[in-house]
């Protein structure tokens, strides 16, 4: 048993498929040096190596999601069942799920003591970046907060207002709450995802554009494409065959070049650049995924885009900015994006480097429910 659970867990080929299935990178092997062993780093960060290279990963994730099925309760709301949620790498833990006819949302329990880190974290960014750079901060609300019927989750609204209301003063607040919930009845969300669609993005988008440059853009400048037959994260953990006769359209909206993502990761110990697009469209033969969206999360990526403005924009995010990046790219010559769940470096060299001008924190209101994540924010400061 002991050289079965050795192969499963270090021999066995890497699961690719998992990744996909849970739209974000798995983590990497971390540098082997006295730094990392003797600080502790290193095996830490090799547990969580192991978590996400476990041979088969998506096979047990299969078998974990039938039995949390056999567990789901029957409410006025509709079905709920238990789901283990990843936030990306070392960022897990576990949330409910409320499977409806049509779609599947996930279930917003607040956490105070994680809510108070978030906003600590963020007004000790306030703090430490220099005051020529503007700060923004869009938390954004998911559609079971529209869910009229439900009476199973907490208020998200009452965790962004606390939030909104104990930054600093220096961190300009987004409201892409009060958009969404005018544009609710479009189709603003995913039904067997949990992110939002980039319709949804593009309402939180016009916030930011009425917060940063009142101004107020139009969707009907845009080219409008659209792919069906997207089946979301959220499809897989619920594990609901009836789900699946109600696949997704991802829409996307055009306007000029589709502009080129340069990416960096660190992996096995060393840097890997490569390169990717913003929209990373897929075959007709292949089935749409979410990773249309900036090719999917990037330890950090950089855009020089069609502007000559030379404005340059530091986005802090979860993968909720993904499709909401495509969009940003009409307001600055340069983006650069750092996801703070494995990002290498730290905040304040990228603002030294490439003289920022604009900070934008962005996250879906499930971000401030988990510690480790406000720890892994903390960390690249």
């Amino acid at each position: 048993m002991l050289a079965l659970f050795f192969y499963i867990g270090v021999l066995a080929p890497k699961d690719m498929s998992a990744a996909e299935r849970e739209n974000r990178e798995l983590k990497p092997m971390p540098a082997f040096n006295a730094e990392t062993v003797f600080s502790g780093t290193f095996s830490k960060d090799f547990e969580d190596y192991l978590a996400d290279n476990v041979g088969y990963r998506s096979f047990f994730m299969d078998i974990s999601a039938k039995i949390d099925a056999l567990k789901g309760i029957k409410t006025e709301s509709g079905k709920i069942v238990s789901a283990n949620k990843d936030l990306g790498t070392g960022v897990q833990g576990e949330n409910q799920l409320l499977i409806l006819s049509d779609r599947v949302m996930e279930v917003y329990k607040k956490d105070d003591a994680a809510r108070d880190a978030y906003i600590q974290s963020l007004n000790g960014y306030a703090e430490t970046l220099p005051e020529s750079v503007r700060m923004f901060s869009m938390l954004v609300p998911t559609q079971i907060e529209f869910y009229e019927k439900q009476t199973v989750a907490d208020s998200e609204k009452d965790t962004i207002d606390t939030i909104y209301k104990n930054l600093n003063d220096r961190i300009t607040t987004i409201d892409a709450y009060s958009a969404l919930k005018a544009g609710r009845d479009e189709y603003i969300y995913f039904r067997t995802d949990h992110h939002w669609t980039q319709r949804g993005a593009f309402l939180g988008y016009s916030a930011f554009c009425k917060a940063a440059f009142s101004k107020t853009p139009n969707l009907s400048d845009y080219k409008e494409h659209s792919r069906d037959g997207f089946l979301g994260y959220l499809y897989n953990q619920a594990n609901d065959v009836s789900l699946a006769s109600h696949a997704d359209s991802i829409e996307w909206f055009e306007k000029g070049e589709n502009v080129k993502v340069e990416a960096r990761a660190f992996e096995d110990g060393k840097f890997v650049d490569y390169e990717t697009k913003m929209y990373t469209v897929p075959l007709l033969s292949e089935k749409p995924k979410y990773s249309l969206f900036m090719g999917g999360d990037h330890q950090f990526a950089k855009m020089h885009t069609k502007n000559t403005n030379g404005k340059t924009l530091l986005v802090i995010k979860d993968s909720y900015a993904n499709a909401l990046l495509p969009l940003l790219t009409e307001d600055y010559e340069t983006i650069l994006v750092i996801d703070p769940r494995n990002y290498y470096g730290k905040v304040t060299d990228l603002i030294s480097e490439y003289n920022v001008d604009d900070c934008l924190f962005i996250n879906y209101v499930f971000t401030t429910t988990f510690s480790d994540f406000v720890d892994k924010l903390n960390e690249v400061k």
